[in-house]
């Protein structure tokens, strides 16, 4: 099982949720004001694996591959959980952040 939360930083210590995905059990489910952002026909490269990975070969590389690749000025993306590879989540602080922005946001 794995979760990544995409979210827009703000001035200070703000953050804005915009989706989470997770990959449990090899389903998907997204959520949040910006699902269109998980686009899953591309495929991504896994560092992990040093390949590109295709969405219905192997969703949760594909899920951690993304939130790898996805990082920009604006909208960042970071995985909450991991049930394979826990060294990947993101710390504590950016967890209870996104936690706080993913609940003002519903």
């Amino acid at each position: 099982m794995i979760s990544v939360a995409v979210f827009q930083p703000l001035p200070g210590q703000e953050i804005g949720f915009l989706a989470v995905a997770t990959v449990s059990r090899g389903r998907l489910h997204v959520d949040g004001p910006r699902q269109d952002l998980i686009d899953t026909s591309r495929d991504m490269y896994s560092s992990r694996t040093r390949g590109f990975v295709n969405f219905d070969d192997d969703r949760e590389e594909w899920l951690r591959a993304f939130a790898e690749s996805f990082r920009s000025a604006q909208v960042v993306a970071a995985i909450t959980k991991d049930s394979e590879h826990k060294e990947l989540i993101a710390s504590a602080d950016v967890l209870e952040r996104l936690e706080q922005a993913q609940a003002a946001a519903h």
